[in-house]
């Protein structure tokens, strides 16, 4: 480009005013003597006036050129802006106009990313509750009515249900412990040892856990039955007559622990209740002896997430606690990698599947969990490339083909449709309609294997309940998870429509989620009623059933009676299951 030659410094200032710089000698062109010349700014080449000089080539001719039209063209715009600025001021009539505003540039750009499109954030925010002392509980638009119930002061029966379960008699040893969970001693001092004189007999924790495969594991399933026996009961029971807690991890021993506690939940024994607790104060001892912020294994994972049904099964009304909880199993399963595939770790197989196991059974369980609730997530399909575990229990058809079991039929309905319901439901931008339209429709078109279909319909003829009362329950939530989605993803649409078009909401706008949550609340009632008639005891102990039918109901008498929706037979359907259910169901604490 252009290169400087300069004359040796001038330290006696020898230079005298009088003298041309050395450029515009060499250029042999009138110098103003003030340096920087005019003639060196002009060309470009102020930097190096009065003592240096341009490398004589031709290019710097084309160079000067260039610049000498840059700077006319730069002096003409100028000119033109302050001739434009001055009309707009005579125009303003004393205000002064956005365009002549001086403002922080860089301060309002980074607002404009967040605030921009704020005008069209969706007005229906949830609700917050406040207390005296600043406490406050927040749950969003599609949080189900029963958790409305936690702000409610808890009844005289509810406080001495809880007071009864401190009384677990455990030494003061294992109390410290259970006090420091979640995060456990700083320095701790204790064994396992100290959990020997818990451990059940082999028999015992055998008929314990095949209580929690038939009536917890139906659902969610962390750790597989195989997996249980090989690793954690095997390793305790290593010699008949005796335990062995030294050669296994305490994460482990927490989950024995709550497998016998939920397993215990359905034991007829009268004692059952309070024992379950002591298994749970026991899990939670274990965790603490292995301070969570040192070790986390895949282990840790799963205790945490059985304590989180855990408690779901054993007291509905501890929402907040299992939320919290829940949060923090997301983060220790994100800590270890758990929403990676594992695959390039050169892990082994029976290591890899559990880890996808683990990963796809929390991220299901946490994504319905912020539904229900109306807040966002703690795990998001984004972020993880996970494959899928492999199905342990395919279902063989006549032809020898197999067909998805409940799980990974459940796993694999998360990824696809309630992922994208996460996202529609949680977004602050108001979404197109079409966009809920379309999802809807990808919701209905999910496919569902012969065998986890059931009889919703009369007209739904050769589909039929299934005689194994683990395999009818997981027909109903294969509907249960369908129409419920439905269900939550119609509902402000459904309310704007009922509050604007109280007499016809056929006729508003939004007729097409009117339609759609009858239809799903009337599916969802016929269905449970189905399946009550077919096994009711087992369908009366699952409470969490019975809280969607309750807003189902609400959603069908909210319809006015005009509508031509609402019929005789349907409101007696609703009357008949709730008397059904208020005559059989025991309340759970």
């Amino acid at each position: 480009m252009t290169s400087a030659s300069k004359s040796p410094p001038d330290t006696s200032a020898a230079r005298k005013s009088a003298l041309s710089c050395a450029e515009c000698r060499r250029s042999k062109l009138r110098c103003d003597r003030v340096f920087p010349c005019q003639s060196c700014i002009r060309r470009g080449c102020a930097g190096i006036c009065p003592e240096g000089t341009l490398t004589a080539t031709k290019g710097n001719k084309v160079i000067m050129a260039h610049a000498e039209k840059l700077a006319e063209e730069v002096k003409v715009l100028t000119a033109r802006i302050r001739e434009l600025e001055g009309a707009l001021s005579g125009q303003a009539n004393g205000e002064s106009h956005p365009l002549l505003q001086t403002r922080d540039s860089q301060r309002e750009e980074i607002d404009a990313l967040y605030e921009k499109g704020l005008h069209e954030v969706s007005e229906a925010i949830g609700s917050l509750a406040i207390g005296q002392d600043g406490q406050a509980k927040y749950h969003g638009e599609t949080a189900g009515s029963e958790y409305f119930q936690s702000l409610l002061p808890p009844t005289e029966e509810e406080a001495a249900f809880t007071n009864e379960h401190h009384n677990l008699d455990l030494p003061y040893e294992l109390v410290d412990l259970v006090n420091s969970f979640p995060f456990g001693m700083k320095d701790c001092s204790y064994t396992k040892i100290i959990f020997a004189p818990y451990i059940p007999t082999q028999e015992r924790a055998m008929y314990l856990a095949e209580l929690y495969y038939k009536n917890t594991a139906w659902m969610y399933d962390p750790i597989i039955q195989q997996d249980f026996l090989m690793n954690i009961l095997t390793p305790i029971y290593f010699v008949p007559g005796f335990t062995h807690l030294n050669t296994i991890h305490a994460h482990k021993l927490a989950v024995f622990f709550l497998m016998m506690g939920d397993g215990v939940l359905y034991d007829p024994s009268p004692d059952a209740k309070l024992l379950a607790e002591q298994y749970h104060a026991l899990a939670q001892a274990a965790i603490s002896i292995e301070p969570l912020l040192l070790e986390v294994t895949s282990a840790t994972v799963q205790a945490l997430f059985m304590m989180v049904r855990f408690i779901y099964n054993s007291d509905r009304k501890s929402n907040e606690a299992r939320w919290v909880l829940n949060g923090l199993c997301a983060r220790l399963a994100q800590s270890i990698g758990l929403h990676r595939d594992s695959s390039g770790w050169n892990l082994d197989p029976e290591e890899q599947q559990r880890r996808r196991r683990m990963f796809w059974e929390l991220y299901t369980y946490d994504a319905w969990t912020s539904i229900v609730n109306g807040r966002p997530p703690s795990l998001m399909i984004q972020h993880t490339d996970c494959r899928f575990p492999d199905d342990v229990d395919p279902v063989l058809k006549g032809s020898g083909e197999k067909e998805l079991s409940w799980h990974a039929w459940k796993l694999r309905y998360s990824a696809s449709c309630l992922s994208i319901s996460i996202q529609h439901i949680f977004t602050t931008r108001v979404p197109s309609y079409k966009a809920l339209l379309d999802l809807d429709k990808k919701i209905r078109k999910f496919p569902v294997a012969p065998h986890l279909q059931s009889p919703i319909e009369a007209s739904e003829a050769g589909r039929a309940w299934s005689a194994d009362r683990l395999h009818a329950m997981q027909q109903y939530c294969v509907v249960c998870e369908r129409e419920s989605n439905l269900l939550y993803i119609h509902r402000s649409y459904f309310a704007q429509a009922i509050q604007a078009q109280s007499r016809n909401p056929l006729q508003h706008q939004y007729a097409p989620s009117v339609l759609a949550t009858y239809r799903s609340a009337c599916r969802l009632i016929s269905s449970l009623r189905g399946l009550y008639i077919s096994h009711p005891d087992i369908a009366a102990q699952t409470w969490f059933f019975w809280s969607g039918i309750f807003s189902s109901c609400v959603g069908i008498l909210r319809l006015p009676t005009s509508t031509v929706l609402i019929s005789p037979i349907r409101l007696s359907l609703v009357l008949s299951l709730s008397k059904a259910r208020g005559a059989r169901l025991p309340m759970m604490p």
